[in-house]
């Protein structure tokens, strides 16, 4: 159970909350809305926060897989559930196999992923981890994609740094319509279809 209230439209009282509410329903699918709700205890930051993460959703060039085998790196590398459970899904329908979720805890050494994929996800975890990156970690990835492209994967793995910081805060916990599948690829119960 988290540890503040997961607030609904019914607790928005200004014209402030009620309209980034409003961009949380028209934005996000219900299933993908957990931390946000937490979020609206403070409207301004919610509405910057939807803003925010739209853009490094829709408006990067960055190749979708790898900002996704990115962001499963941080949620790994981290132990936080939540972010794992909401980016499987994304991961799979991007084009990453069962194979590859199973191994990102693992990807150094796995078979799975290829020279960029390793890069890119070792930038991620270095990031994470240690927050300052190694000229031979970032050379590493900066072989295999351009300055934008490095510039938005930064942007991305900071992004849902601060995402699993307020996840492990709040003790956000997976939405109970998920199940867990044996590769620790999380499906929606209502089909198995792949989560957004």
């Amino acid at each position: 159970m988290a540890r503040v209230k997961y607030l609904d439209g019914d607790d928005m009282a200004t014209p402030e909350a009620k309209a980034a509410w409003s961009r949380l329903v028209t934005e996000r699918p219900e299933h993908a809305r957990g931390v946000f709700r937490l979020t609206a205890h403070s409207p301004a930051v919610l509405a910057a926060s939807l803003t925010y993460g739209q853009a490094l959703r829709a408006g990067t060039e960055i190749d979708d897989k790898l900002r996704e085998l990115a962001v499963l790196t941080v949620g790994h590398a981290t132990g936080v559930q939540y972010l794992v459970v909401h980016h499987s899904g994304l991961a799979y329908r991007y084009g990453a196999t069962r194979e590859q979720l199973a191994s990102i805890p693992d990807f150094e050494t796995s078979d799975a992923f290829d020279d960029r994929e390793r890069a890119v996800m070792r930038l991620a975890y270095e990031s994470t981890v240690n927050v300052r990156v190694t000229d031979a970690v970032w050379n590493a990835a900066a072989a295999f994609l351009n300055d934008r492209e490095m510039v938005e994967l930064v942007l991305n793995i900071a992004y849902y740094n601060n995402g699993v910081r307020l996840m492990g805060a709040f003790d956000v916990e997976p939405e109970e319509r998920y199940v867990v599948d044996p590769i620790g690829a999380f499906l929606l119960d209502t089909g198995g279809t792949p989560s957004s």
